[in-house]
């Protein structure tokens, strides 16, 4: 069976579809988390440890590498709203607050 590339996979559009990239990408961070990334990570193990099939899986993610980046997006994604919110709270605060802070 040949991979899809990175581009061509398929992006979410429906909550379902959301919610299953969620799952995976949740299941991977949580093996990544107690195990690292070696020798038993997997499509497979993570699949089983989301819920969901293999075949759901290789719908949004060409393979684990692409899992990886995607769960690094995400945490730079959240990093910079939490960085966005702290820069907006402090906007208008006097020097000596927002040093505090």
């Amino acid at each position: 069976m040949a991979k899809r590339s990175e581009n061509k996979a398929r992006k979410p559009s429906q909550q379902r579809a959301h919610a299953t990239v969620e799952a995976i990408l949740e299941a991977a961070a949580r093996i990544v988390e107690r195990e690292g990334v070696g020798r038993g990570f997997g499509t497979n193990r993570i699949a089983r440890e989301a819920g969901v099939s293999i075949g759901s899986l290789y719908e949004y993610f060409e393979g684990k590498d692409a899992i990886l980046r995607a769960i690094g997006e995400r945490h730079i994604q959240r990093v910079r709203a939490l960085m966005d919110q702290a820069f907006a709270e402090l906007r208008d605060a006097p020097l000596d607050q927002a040093v505090a802070y």
